[in-house]
């Protein structure tokens, strides 16, 4: 088993040591150093009791080591340390790695039995599924009993007949099983008069029922009756107009604040009237022959005149199926 790469350091306990707060800087210095090394030694929370080894370990120096009172100040810190045998140790850090390594057995034993619990249930989830489908076949073989007793007791019959027997014998599913029919969908007792109103807008049926899903959904939106006419009168337009409605009643009153506003903007648009197409080519041409036609007064020379324009404007493209000169004939 891996060693935990950290452990609880409580900062109160730390300031309100006495030990503690009569050392100095250098002194906690060695002291946390000494703790780190310990938890991350082998065995954990064990240092050697070498003298040597254990000041170079904290990170003594050769500097201090020559000072006066060095093993003094030595000896202030070392004696946060008990002796055991070859090692010595901690012992607030011994107790908090007894406390980790219960805190850990304990996390263990729960996920055991939680596994435990889940594979249990994964039993008894077969166990019934196994028993649904044997309690199935065992009433399949009841109603083909019957059936072919039935069919003993009554006179031969044409085949016609006795395939309409034999599709009785079809096995009866059980509930719960894959075969089983999608769940069923609750559904209002009556259609509202907005409901129906709302309905017809996607060729619905007056008495086909709406969900209770979207009942509940139409109760938290509560349309007036200004937007039911701005939203009737968006889902008659056609064209263009009608290519971003919803298809559905649920997706639209999810949506209703946002339709509302598409709804305002397109029969806006609707209303408008249309705007009168810019002169084409062949408009321009047309209004030019006319005013030259009405200076010629003589009936004659407007026919030679009309005339001496085919080859000059052959290539004006037509309208409606008619070229421009044909259209200023049918104009004068």
């Amino acid at each position: 088993m891996s060693q935990a790469p950290a452990y609880q350091m409580y900062a109160g306990d730390w300031l309100k040591s006495r030990s503690v707060r009569f050392m100095a800087d250098y002194q906690r210095g060695w002291y946390i150093q000494l703790l780190n090394e310990a938890w991350d030694g082998t065995p954990q929370c064990m240092l050697p009791k070498n003298e040597a080894e254990l000041q170079m370990l904290a990170g003594v120096s050769d500097l201090t080591r020559s000072q006066p009172d060095f093993n003094e100040r030595w000896t202030a810190v070392k004696r946060m340390f008990k002796e055991d045998g070859e090692f010595i140790y901690n012992e607030r850090q011994m107790h908090e790695l007894a406390k980790q390594e219960q805190r850990r057995q304990s996390a263990i034993k729960a996920g055991n039995a939680s596994a435990k619990k889940r594979q249990e249930k994964r039993k008894e989830l077969q166990r019934i599924k196994k028993q649904h489908l044997t309690e199935g076949n065992g009433r399949s073989t009841d109603v083909q009993r019957q059936s072919n007793e039935e069919t003993t007791l009554q006179p031969s019959t044409s085949d016609s007949n006795l395939q309409t027997s034999n599709s009785t014998n079809t096995p009866i599913v059980p509930k719960g099983t894959k075969n089983s029919r999608a769940k069923k969908i609750d559904r209002v007792k009556e259609n509202t008069p907005t409901m129906k109103r709302i309905g017809s807008w996607f060729n619905r049926g007056e008495t086909t029922l709406w969900s209770q899903h979207e009942a509940d959904k139409l109760a938290s939106v509560k349309p007036s009756p200004e937007e039911l006419t701005l939203m009737e009168s968006y889902y008659q337009l056609t064209g263009e107009k009608a290519k971003y409605r919803r298809k559905d009643v649920a997706t639209l009153l999810n949506n209703w604040v946002g339709e509302l506003d598409r709804a305002r903007n397109a029969t806006e648009a609707a209303s408008q009237p249309r705007k009168k197409p810019k002169n084409t080519e062949f408009d321009r041409v047309l209004n030019d022959i006319l005013k030259a036609c009405k200076q010629i007064e003589d009936t004659g020379r407007i026919a030679e005149y009309l005339e001496s324009c085919w080859d000059k404007y052959k290539d004006i493209p037509k309208q409606g199926g008619v070229n421009v000169i044909q259209r200023a004939k049918e104009m004068l």
